[in-house]
This record gives structure tokens, C-alpha cells and sequence, in this order.
């Protein structure tokens, strides 16, 4: 139950991640970057929509995603 991301070598330096629930609450990340990709656990999230927001040295990048 893992999410994997390309994280683009022109979006700047990772600097942040945070996964929050419909409720705008932030959840614990078990997190893992190796060079340009990134891969999020997942295994504690009930199914549901969720909200990513990464932000990096240009600024921040956020979008949904929905857990089976």
C-alpha cells in the first residue's frame, strides 16, 4: 500500500509532505525520497479521498488521491 511519485528535477528541492483527511487534518507520513522519486506508506489509511501537499524550494504542489 504504497504511493509513488515522480518528483521532477525542475520543481526544486523537496522540502515537505504532508498528507491531510476531508477534514483538513494532518496524518502521520511514513515518507521515502531516493533521488527524483518519492513513495509514501499508506498501510495505516482507511479507504477514502485524501489530500498530498509537497512543498519545495519553488513553491508548493497539492492534489487528491483516493485510497481503495
Amino acid at each position: 500500500e504504497t504511493l509513488t511519485l515522480t518528483w521532477p528535477g525542475d520543481a526544486g528541492t523537496l522540502n515537505s509532505v504532508q498528507v491531510f483527511d476531508l477534514s483538513g487534518r494532518a496524518l502521520p507520513l511514513e515518507k521515502r525520497l531516493s533521488g527524483q522519486v518519492l513513495e509514501l506508506d499508506l498501510r495505516g489509511y482507511e479507504p477514502g479521498v485524501y489530500f498530498l501537499v509537497c512543498t519545495s524550494s519553488k513553491g508548493s504542489y497539492s492534489s487528491r488521491f483516493i485510497k481503495l
